[in-house]
């Protein structure tokens, strides 16, 4: 099998998750890489979970879809959302983070606990060596 490549990309309604994943599916296709990718967004226009799976190889990909502990790269546009969904990043994988917090509904009524940037950075750290956290918002601005 040729090098193969796997995304998982996690964010909330509006970030341009599945606009990410159309681009990295693209970038696949013109470098020669035959490229699937799948996507769930649910209650992502009130503000739910994003997510979308890219697969690249130099063969041929048959399934978008990643299992848990098979993903290369979790790109996550949202703090949380990289802690949501750790459990598709292989070991050895990389992390890369938007240093941007949206709080759901039931952080903002009191009714649930958003983890601090402490909290978050310590959480991180035990997940991989391989941790990149961006300031994408704040670029993007």
């Amino acid at each position: 099998m040729g090098k193969s490549y796997s995304f998982f990309l996690a964010g909330v309604g509006g970030q341009g998750t599945i606009l990410a994943s159309n681009v990295l599916a693209e970038v696949a296709l013109a470098a020669g890489f035959d490229a699937k990718k799948s996507e769930v967004h649910g209650m992502a226009q009130r503000g739910g979970s994003v997510t979308t799976h890219v697969r690249w190889d130099a063969e041929r990909v048959y399934s978008p879809l990643i299992s848990h502990g098979e993903a290369d790269i979790l790109l996550a546009f949202e703090e949380a959302e990289a802690l949501r969904y750790v459990e598709y990043l292989k070991p050895g994988g990389a992390v890369v983070v938007n240093q941007h917090t949206i709080k759901p509904i039931t952080v903002t009524s009191g009714g649930a606990h958003y983890p601090s940037e402490a909290e978050l950075q310590e959480v991180y750290g035990a997940l991989t060596e391989r941790l990149h956290i961006v300031p994408g918002t704040a670029i993007a601005r």
